[in-house]
């Protein structure tokens, strides 16, 4: 829903290019109507799946943010290393990768 374009350009004041890549078309319509009309940045939706964009881009990024959730559980193949190698690979070399997780208990914050 495009929260993490709103925090960095409403609040740190930064106006960037985003790309989103979403497969589901309905959070794509609710981000367009409530979310994307706010900002001043370039937002480039995508609508596919996430795993099939990062195996397959060749596009690179200052910024990567890997949020997949089904509920609360993130799917085993977007922990799975050939993904997660391939996350690192569409982060330019200066650039930065973020990985949104849940912790639920001890066991999890450890494992973070």
């Amino acid at each position: 829903m495009a929260s993490i374009p709103i925090i960095l350009e409403k609040y740190h004041y930064k106006d960037y290019h985003y790309t989103g890549i979403e497969i589901d078309k309905e959070v794509l319509s609710l981000a367009t109507k409530y979310a994307i009309d706010q900002l001043q940045s370039t937002v480039d939706l995508i609508c596919t799946d996430a795993f099939n964009y990062v195996m397959t881009t060749d596009k690179k990024f200052d910024l990567v943010i890997m949020d997949v959730f089904f509920d609360d559980i993130i799917p085993d193949k977007f922990e799975a290393i050939p993904f997660l190698k391939a996350l690192k690979t569409l982060t330019k070399e200066n650039g930065f990768l973020m990985y949104n997780r849940l912790a639920f208990n001890e066991k999890d914050i450890i494992n973070t």
